[in-house]
């Protein structure tokens, strides 16, 4: 019996000490700092809808004071925002309704009592435009082949890098096959035929960056080869800078040259040749004469991620290569999942990092913010803005500047988590298997190379036509016809618009009349000829 009494002694004792912790603890509760227990969460929004940003903190006294900021700024309104209690924390909610592109950026709060103060970290509200639809132009999905033809009749092996020729034909170099393919805006598959100068057949083995002049010669990287070749348009096919199977940093002329890995490949408007080596660097192969000179303009021949002047600055793997009409080149570095630009100063080239933080993920955001999964291909669009594939997490990225900063934004491919897919389908719905590429084509469309899917995507925003090709207007007595060509599968009711600049206001032509529709192929309006008729013309979805 005295065991027994000592037990509940002891047990009572316990039963007395917690109650005392829990209220000391309680009391420890009030008159103190506000501490966060959850902070807000990263949110992607589609225009027109709800935002909402959460911040937990202990239950405690006196309340604090809120301040919510965007950027870092104070929002005007923003203070004390709604309270509500959630168990042992309260939650402190800011909501944007009706969300616009002008309410992206990043969003924490500021709480502040008597007895001290706590900022959260930033959260990014990514504002998601109408998204893109992709659907299959050309090749089958998963299904490795060299067949030509017309859209699923056509067989891809890894489709890698492309260009567009000046008559909107797409040129990709498909690396398992060896071989360089033409697309049509129609989607017809061709393959080019590649000899030297006495007309033996060449064969162009690991083919990897590809690049077209305004004389549509042809530049390719071959990656293991370390050389860069040439090819007319009549298929001779020459090596002007590096020597076949030879690696090295070597700046110099034609063979003299070296590289260790060439993959990336675009031009400037004077036909200076910039190709990405795996050497870390970025090179700039510039013709003279009958020769071409390669020098490094970026890069120390190492892998890195400062930002610096010339070889002071450092990559990791760059891959694919953009130039703007400035010169200035846009990269995707692949290794240190980032963007970097390229800017001419003088005869100095000075490299930045507009977006990226060197982690892989792919969080939307502002510059340093932003994430991506390892980038491989980057294309210019028609208004300034940057497509970028994020290749291991199959998403595609776009990139438009506000302000002085670039938001990152996923218009395509599951948001958040590296999904792998080969279905078409509207924004998330949308399948990759390794995208390695994207271009734009001449009508705004975007072609992503869906690398392990063998097969070229095509994308569009939705709700507007995906048109491949139209025809020059062909004025009659009295009227006006315009004959766009849509690809195959695509919806197939239409409204004509028109503007008198391409940056609107766009306003639906009353007097146009669809006088044929042949569905996936063609739709010819005809409307009456006046004095101001526009010159620019689209389609939108019904």
């Amino acid at each position: 019996m005295e065991i027994l009494k000592e037990s509940k002694s002891i047990t009572l004792l316990l039963l007395t000490c917690a109650l005392v912790c829990s209220k000391t603890g309680q009391a420890l509760a009030q008159n103190v700092a506000p501490v966060i227990t959850a902070q807000p969460q990263t949110d992607e929004v589609t225009i027109g809808y709800t935002a909402i940003f959460t911040v937990s903190i202990k239950y405690q006294y006196p309340f604090p004071n809120v301040q919510w900021l965007k950027n870092n700024s104070p929002i005007a309104g923003a203070t004390n925002a709604s309270f509500f209690n959630s168990g042992p924390s309260i939650s402190v909610t800011y909501s944007i309704t009706n969300v616009s592109t002008n309410d992206a950026g990043r969003y924490s709060v500021v709480m502040s009592n008597s007895f001290g103060v706590v900022t959260s970290s930033n959260a990014t509200l990514s504002v998601l435009l109408t998204p893109y639809t992709f659907i299959t132009m050309a090749g089958v999905a998963s299904t490795a082949g060299t067949n030509d033809g017309q859209g699923n009749a056509a067989r891809f092996n890894g489709p890698t890098h492309g260009a567009m020729d000046s008559q909107g034909n797409l040129l990709l170099t498909d690396i398992s096959n060896s071989s360089i393919r033409k697309v049509t805006p129609e989607g017809v598959v061709t393959t080019l035929e590649t000899h030297d100068g006495a007309g033996n057949p060449v064969t162009l083995i690991s083919l990897h960056g590809i690049a077209i002049d305004s004389s549509n010669n042809i530049f390719v990287s071959l990656l293991t080869n370390d050389i860069v070749v040439e090819i007319t348009p009549d298929g001779v096919a020459t090596t002007i800078a590096g020597m076949a199977g030879v690696a090295g940093t070597n700046d110099g002329v034609g063979s003299d040259a070296r590289f260790n890995g060439p993959e990336g490949v675009a031009l400037d408007a004077s036909g200076n040749l910039f190709v990405s080596d795996n050497n870390s660097d970025i090179r700039e192969i510039s013709p003279m004469g009958t020769n071409w000179v390669v020098t490094t303009i970026a890069g120390g021949s190492s892998p890195g991620r400062n930002d610096g002047t010339n070889r002071q600055a450092h990559f990791d793997v760059p891959e694919g290569l953009a130039v703007d009409a400035s010169s200035n080149i846009f990269v995707a570095d692949w290794g240190n999942c980032m963007v970097r630009k390229i800017t001419p100063v003088g005869t100095n080239w000075v490299v930045t990092t507009p977006a990226g933080n060197g982690l892989q993920g792919s969080v939307d955001g502002f510059g340093a913010y932003a994430s991506f999964g390892f980038p491989n291909g980057i294309a210019l669009g028609p208004d300034g803005e940057i497509y970028v594939t994020d290749s291991f997490l199959n998403k595609i990225r776009r990139m438009t500047l506000e302000g002085t900063n670039w938001f990152v934004r996923t218009i395509a491919g599951v948001p958040g988590v590296p999904s792998v897919g080969t279905n078409d389908g509207t924004g998330s719905a949308a399948g990759f298997g390794f995208p390695n590429d994207v271009r734009v084509d001449n009508w705004g469309n975007l072609l992503v190379l869906d690398s392990d899917n063998n097969r070229v995507q095509k994308g569009w925003v939705a709700g507007t036509a995906p048109v491949t090709y139209l025809n020059p207007p062909v004025a009659t007595p009295g009227q006006v016809q315009l004959d766009f060509r849509i690809v195959t599968g695509a919806p197939t009711n239409f409204t004509l618009f028109q503007a008198d600049q391409l940056s609107g206001p766009w306003y639906n032509n009353p007097g146009a009349i669809l006088t044929t529709n042949v569905p996936g192929l063609s739709y010819l309006f005809t409307f009456p000829l006046s004095n101001n008729i526009s010159e620019f013309y689209r389609l939108q979805q019904q």
